[in-house]
């Protein structure tokens, strides 16, 4: 199923899922679907950054500065992350109370 993640949608990490760190990235396991997720650096730091506090524009917009990267260029590629974190059940969308 996918996904629709827009620049104001707001993330935040599965509270059922295990975090782990390993020697070459993140291990994140999902005991909902019993499924392991090992996370690139770059991957992971974008799914830390998903704290209910900033869109994912801004995530965006943060990891493109640090990267040197054009908004352009990782436009398509880190929707697709965060939409596939979500579909993974890694990743929920923040809904405020």
């Amino acid at each position: 199923m996918q996904h629709a993640i827009t620049g104001q949608t707001v993330l935040v990490p599965s509270p059922r899922c295990v975090v782990r760190e390993q020697e070459h990235g993140h291990l994140i396991y999902n005991p909902q679907t019993d499924e392991l997720h090992i996370l690139a650096p770059t991957a992971f730091v974008a799914f830390q950054m998903c704290d209910g506090l900033h869109t994912a524009e801004e995530i965006h917009d943060t990891l493109a500065t640090a990267l040197g990267a054009g908004k352009l260029e990782l436009d398509s590629p880190f929707y697709e992350l965060m939409a596939g974190l979500v579909g993974r059940g890694l990743l929920e969308v923040h809904t405020s109370a």
